[in-house]
């Protein structure tokens, strides 16, 4: 008689991945300060490490949420940083590389124009390291980038695509919605939610909402990413929706995100709110009536949004560039990259090594101190990686432009395309900061990159082997 196997089934591992990912934010929101809240964090971090590695489905719930525990989801401090993020994808990579090498045969034999991007640029990174003008901060940059590359190809390749995307959006959406009620408490009831690790006023100075919230996050530009990609994501799954409730459901998680980016009063998420949802309607919408309808609601949420105290005046300071000292600073900031780069071209100043080589190139008109980082992602690249970093944002920004006429397609054909609404709004953002470290950046790359295979578009075969299954 054959031996029962005791391995739990892949649905069994996806429910204690949900489970898991509802009890690290519990823990991050009302054990935190506790005496044995690291204690009790690194238990559920060794679970949902062990959870990740047995099942690909059930990592890319837990890699999609861990990064909005962010300040509160820290393990060690020193020598270096370990946050529960880094713990479960390092799980996860482990978990499906031993998969893919006991079956390599069903390994994707091609990958996409979007995948060749990633690449050029990790490759630009690398590289850029020999001739860092800060080799430690370049070595770490170029760790963390690799990382995140690494999160891109979980969560891009896992079969079968379609599934993948909609686990992926419920759990940002989840998170999101999640992050969004702890923001808002910050600003109505600040003694009841985690408190504000790094304090920001905003621009206002209003005494009724004084600071900017930021829930789990430490920046509330980080929070704001994460808010802007589950509100695209929620719009979608709105408009798709063929069930009142549902549409009432995803209704409502959008529209609590959209008030969560309202009072982290971050201008770049205002821009990528608006270009993010707006797009997501044009791409998604089934007929000409639904795109009229969400547009008077995308008004209407406009509108709420902008009730909040001293957020048309955050708003309106985008384009203050003679009187904003923020704006002014992303003006003067780009020229600095634009010297970087002038003066190493080949490999850029190294990845990460921005604030080092700052003061050399001071401009005395800057705010802002002390000076991080280029401010500007498109100008930072060039800056940092030298001209293979300018090439992979060419052929990024190429592809994207090829891709716009062919949207509303890819939507009609039922494959998601928030991924691909969310990174336009990304790029705008890009903008306003710098992004290469941010989880959810990658997410939404990750998003697009499902979506191309699926639709197999500007595909790049490596072997004459068929496709089959996942990695």
């Amino acid at each position: 008689m054959a031996r029962t196997s005791r391995r739990p089934s892949e649905a069994s591992l996806i429910r204690a991945a949900w489970a898991l990912a509802a009890l690290l934010f519990a823990c991050a929101f009302s054990l935190n300060g506790y005496s044995h809240y690291t204690t009790v964090l690194a238990v559920l971090t060794l679970l949902a490490a062990a959870t990740a590695a047995a099942n690909t489905q059930a990592s890319l719930i837990l890699v999609v949420a861990t990064p909005a525990l962010d300040a509160f989801g820290v393990l060690v401090e020193y020598p270096w940083v370990t946050s529960v993020f880094q713990v479960v994808l390092v799980a996860s990579l482990a978990g499906v590389t031993y998969r893919a090498i006991r079956h390599r045969e069903r390994m994707r034999p091609w990958v996409t124009l979007w995948d060749v991007g990633i690449l050029v640029f990790l490759s630009a990174v690398v590289l850029s390291v020999p001739l860092s003008q800060d080799l430690s901060r370049s070595l770490l940059g170029t760790i963390q980038i690799a990382a995140e590359v690494g999160m891109y190809v979980l969560l891009s390749r896992a079969a079968p695509l379609g599934e993948s995307r909609r686990r992926i959006g419920s759990a940002v959406v989840l998170v999101g919605v999640i992050s969004a009620l702890i923001a808002t408490t910050q600003e109505f009831a600040p003694h009841f939610a985690p408190p504000l690790l790094d304090p920001l006023p905003h621009a206002s100075g209003s005494s009724f909402l004084p600071l900017r919230a930021t829930a789990l996050f430490l920046n509330p530009n980080s929070l704001a990413l994460l808010l802007v990609l589950a509100a695209v994501i929620a719009t979608e799954r709105t408009l798709r929706s063929e069930i009142t409730r549902e549409r009432w459901f995803w209704g409502a998680a959008g529209f609590s995100c959209a008030i969560g980016v309202g009072a982290t009063f971050s201008r770049q998420g205002l821009i990528g709110l608006f270009i993010g949802v707006l797009a997501t309607v044009l791409m998604a919408s089934p007929s000409l009536r639904a795109i009229i309808v969400s547009a008077a609601l995308i008004l209407g949420l406009t509108i709420a949004v902008f009730v909040i105290p001293g957020l048309d005046v955050r708003a309106r300071s985008i384009f203050g560039f003679q009187s904003d000292p923020s704006a002014m600073d992303r003006i003067y900031l780009s020229r600095v990259s634009v010297e970087m780069f002038r003066d190493h071209p080949a490999t850029g100043i190294g990845i990460g090594a921005f604030m080092s080589t700052y003061p050399r190139y001071r401009d005395s008109r800057v705010t802002v101190s002390p000076v991080t980082d280029g401010h500007q992602m498109p100008f930072s690249i060039p800056a940092e990686t030298g001209v293979l970093g300018l090439a992979a944002e060419l052929l990024m920004v190429g592809l994207f432009v090829y891709l716009i006429p062919r949207a509303r397609a890819l939507a009609r054909s039922g494959i998601d395309v928030s991924g691909l609404a969310a990174t336009y709004a990304f790029f705008a953002m890009s903008l306003f900061n710098v992004f290469y470290f941010a989880e959810y950046i990658w997410v939404a790359l990750a998003l697009v990159g499902s979506a191309l295979r699926s639709a197999s578009l500007g595909l790049i075969p490596v072997t004459s082997r068929d496709d089959g299954g996942s990695a």
